[in-house]
């Protein structure tokens, strides 16, 4: 499912942002005239030439507040901009450590856990998210996904992800994680449902494509499951490489043969 880490990071990183202006005008202890401009330079979103100058700006701010949780979050996602995930990862840590209930700086280093097979942190984190924030169908939906990537706890995985349709219902990102969890589970018939509805949303998804695929030739339609296949990997061409680390193959014979 397109779970880009810089675009969910960015779209905090904008939010973050817009709380600058509003936190100097209240006058914040720390605050003096001239640190506007670096609180500035820290937080709006920028261009990638532009990382190095952010995560400069992001460190003066730092430095010279002693330790801030939104420029430690906002240094992070500009280290995550220039693939330096161990950075990032320590500069979300040192956000958490100063506000625990901070879920976007959760969920983007529940991110960078997923994204590097250390599921049992990744999952900690998001349902930590979840704990946090129950009505929030994107930390719920984090949640089932890590579950479904590492195969473990479907029962769960499938609660949550039932929880966050509940809230935000024909979501196609949401559809998608029920109908891997639907797959991991065994249930094909279940996951094509849902990826069926997951693509009336948004046709050109490539991660519903390949779950249905794979869905569809251990049902044993096999023409339908090849074109999907096909078709995911003609808009994405590593999506099958990202599907074999979470431990999900291509079928060498199906495992229900229909009529």
């Amino acid at each position: 499912m397109p779970r880009p880490l810089l675009f969910g990071l960015l779209v905090a990183v904008v939010a973050v942002g817009a709380l600058a202006l509003a936190d100097f005008y209240m006058f914040r202890p720390y605050f003096h005239w001239n640190h506007l401009a670096v609180v500035l330079e820290c937080e709006q979103p920028g261009r990638p030439a532009e990382v190095d100058r952010k995560i400069a700006a992001c460190t003066s701010f730092i430095r010279s507040t002693g330790g801030d949780a939104r420029a430690f979050y906002a240094r992070g996602y500009w280290y995550a901009e220039k693939h330096d995930y161990a950075r990032a990862k320590h500069d979300f840590d040192r956000t958490i450590a100063l506000d625990p209930s901070n879920i976007v700086a959760l969920s983007a280093r529940g991110l960078i856990s997923l994204n590097h097979g250390d599921y049992n942190d990744a999952i900690a984190d998001y349902d930590r998210a979840a704990l946090l924030a129950p009505q929030n169908a994107e930390a719920l939906n984090d949640a089932c996904w890590a579950r479904a990537a590492s195969g473990r706890s479907l029962p769960i995985a499938l609660a949550d992800c039932n929880k966050a349709l509940a809230i935000l219902p024909g979501n196609a990102n949401m559809l998608q994680s029920r109908a891997f969890v639907y797959f991991r589970m065994g249930m094909f018939a279940e996951a094509i449902a849902d990826c069926n509805a997951s693509l009336t949303a948004y046709p050109r998804f490539s991660e519903a494509l390949v779950v249905r695929g794979l869905a569809e030739l251990r049902e044993g339609r096999t023409a339908g499951g090849n074109a999907d296949i096909a078709a995911a990997k003609a808009l994405d061409r590593k999506i099958l490489a990202e599907y074999k680390g979470y431990g999900v193959t291509m079928p060498t014979q199906p495992t229900r043969v229909r009529s």
